[in-house]
């Protein structure tokens, strides 16, 4: 029996989460604190989020560029610059565009990009996926495959994969993964091979399919200032990796019922910042302010709260219990930009 002491102060507003995902098992392996805040309460940094809404758009226009070639070329890339335009709106535009996330800046990446993926240029190509019996509520393209994994937990494992691909030379199947990023260099390539979010997604979509996935293909579209580039990285299956996996998120599973049931998420902080955990200096977590003080609810107004996120049809969760403060404005905040971050 947990004293009364011991537990998270404000642990009442926390709701727990129905399902795992790539990002919920991430925040948990990293921090419990962290699922605490992110999961539990949806808490989010006040600050406006240009990366978010540039990559979320870069989404919906790239799988465009992957079709059949039309009678005349631009017209594919008028539709890919339509579908981006339905996020980067004109209100956004005006109020959140910079020096590398602008209208101009993505019809320039969008027209690269066609370059390189178009029918016969592309060392993939997109195919049809397969049907899995779910839906989602706000699909971004007809490429998307949502996933359930039941791995015996207390929770379902769940999400979706931007595309799959047939490889166009050895005809393998392939998770497709988009993502933008300020930088396509030796970093950014380092990044997939042992990744979490990618061997969720193979383990995914494989159950859907007659046949293990090859691996999965991170498909790098570079935001920036002057500069277009993108950069397809195929990264092979691992069969050892993926066995680590699901040994690594049962274990998750066990710690986040034993912080629930204790209603204590103790922090942990060497994942506060990069240094901790690689020796390399980078940004602080965005929970970093709550944890430094000794009741996180003095300084919620600093966060937004967002409602939990059901991403599937017919799907439903419990209503959040509102954070006093959050969603408020704040007393004390810095909303400048953050130019480093992407989706």
């Amino acid at each position: 029996m947990t004293s009364k002491t011991s537990r998270i102060l404000g642990f009442e507003h926390y709701v727990p989460k129905k399902w795992h995902s790539s990002t919920s098992v991430c925040y948990a392996s990293a921090c419990a604190r962290k699922y605490f805040y992110a999961e539990g309460l949806r808490l989010v940094k006040k600050g406006p989020k240009p990366w978010f809404k540039f990559g979320e758009g870069m989404h919906y226009a790239v799988p465009i560029l992957h079709e059949e070639e039309f009678e005349h070329e631009v017209s594919k890339l008028i539709e890919a610059s339509e579908a981006f335009h339905k996020i980067w709106t004109q209100e956004i535009e005006d109020t959140l565009s910079d020096s590398k996330r602008n209208w101009h800046r993505a019809l320039a990446t969008l027209r690269n990009y066609r370059t390189y993926h178009k029918p016969g240029a592309s060392l993939y190509t997109l195919i049809k996926p397969p049907s899995t019996g779910l839906e989602l509520l706000e699909p971004k393209s007809p490429y998307e495959v949502p996933f359930v994994v039941d791995l015996g937990l207390s929770k379902p494992l769940v999400g979706w994969v931007d595309a799959l691909g047939e490889h166009r030379d050895t005809k393998e199947l392939w998770v497709i993964e988009f993502k933008t990023s300020s930088e396509l260099g030796q970093r950014f390539g380092n990044s997939w091979e042992m990744n979490l979010q990618t061997l969720v997604y193979q383990l995914g979509v494989s159950q859907y399919l007659p046949q293990p996935v090859a691996g999965c293909m991170i498909e790098g579209i570079l935001v920036a200032k002057v500069s277009v580039n993108c950069m397809t990285i195929p990264i092979p299956r691992s069969d050892v990796l993926l066995k680590s996996l699901i040994e690594d998120i049962k274990d998750i599973d066990e710690s986040i019922k034993r912080w629930e049931d204790r209603a204590l998420f103790p922090k942990r902080l060497s994942a506060c910042n990069p240094y901790g955990h690689f020796g390399q200096h980078g940004y602080n977590c965005d929970y970093a302010p709550l944890c430094a003080c000794e009741d996180w609810r003095h300084l919620s107004d600093l966060y937004d709260q967002e409602p939990q996120r059901n991403f599937l049809k017919e799907s439903s969760d419990e209503p959040m219990a509102p954070v006093p403060g959050a969603g408020q404005p704040a007393a004390t905040s810095d909303n400048a930009r953050d130019e480093a971050k992407d989706s």
